[in-house]
């Protein structure tokens, strides 16, 4: 199976893992798994970095994404396409926070399950675990 991990999921495993779910938990360390990261994801940690509302070593962050093997992913032009033709399709925009929208639109051209407590990306049209 193949995941992406929301940021929040990302820095809550290589953070506190407490605030994960069992099967979260489960899927980042199951070694079947292929796990994913959107480089959106790493765009809103460093800036979160230096607008000083996270504390973390973001070159650390990156080697230990490394050493899980987990697999970033560049933003792709079929990825922004996608966000078009989601904001199209419904009246509202039903998350704001365009770097979700853009995890959703990832997973959805992918074939990614996102890994997520958040109960907007899951309102979208998008597999995802909890």
């Amino acid at each position: 199976m193949k995941y992406l991990l929301d940021t929040c999921t990302l820095l809550w495993f290589f953070g506190d893992e407490s605030n994960l779910s069992e099967k979260a938990t489960n899927v980042l360390h199951n070694p079947k798994a292929s796990i994913f990261i959107s480089a959106a994801s790493l765009w809103e940690i460093a800036i979160k970095i230096n607008n000083q509302r996270l504390k973390i070593d973001f070159d650390e962050l990156l080697k230990e994404i490394d050493r899980m093997r987990f697999k970033i992913l560049s933003v792709d032009a079929k990825f922004l396409k996608a966000i078009m033709r989601i904001d199209k399709k419904s009246d509202f925009k039903i998350h704001k926070d365009p770097f979700d929208r853009l995890l959703v639109a990832t997973a959805q051209v992918e074939g990614l399950t996102i890994v997520t407590p958040d109960k907007h990306i899951q309102g979208y049209e998008v597999y995802t675990i909890w």
